[in-house]
């Protein structure tokens, strides 16, 4: 038995406070739209066209983009430490979006989810705070 662990940031949070969803259409024979389910718009995922230039609002960056490249055609440019730390955050949320799912959905009634670390048993997945 293994215990997984998963430490969130403010920032992370933040981010995860604003994925998009889009909805998932299925047709039937007679061309009838039928709701079948949801799923995150790795398109658009937190709402925009540029990936960096999301987050940097989200985030409260946005002023620190590089002046004269807001409209470069693949979206302002950034410092590479700001750069580097919004990808490291992206990547993060990416590799451990399951986590992060059960953990917002498994703390709802609890107060919702602060930054901190969480921890779980591998095997059942029911995610705890770690109180410090």
């Amino acid at each position: 038995m293994a215990i997984l662990k998963l430490n969130l940031s403010e920032d992370v949070l933040k981010l995860v406070s604003c994925i998009r969803f889009k909805e998932l259409p299925h047709f039937e024979e007679n061309d009838q739209r039928e709701h079948v389910g949801y799923e995150i718009d790795m398109q658009s995922i937190y709402g925009g066209d540029f990936l960096l230039e999301d987050m940097s609002y989200i985030l409260g960056l946005y002023d620190q983009h590089i002046p004269d490249t807001e409209d470069d055609a693949d979206g302002p440019k950034f410092p590479r430490e700001i750069e580097e730390k919004m990808i490291q955050l992206h990547l993060f949320i990416l590799d451990n979006l399951d986590s992060i799912e059960e953990i917002v959905h498994q703390h709802v009634l609890k107060g919702g989810v602060t930054p901190g670390e969480y921890k779980c048993k591998d095997w059942q997945r029911i995610w705890e705070k770690v109180e410090k």
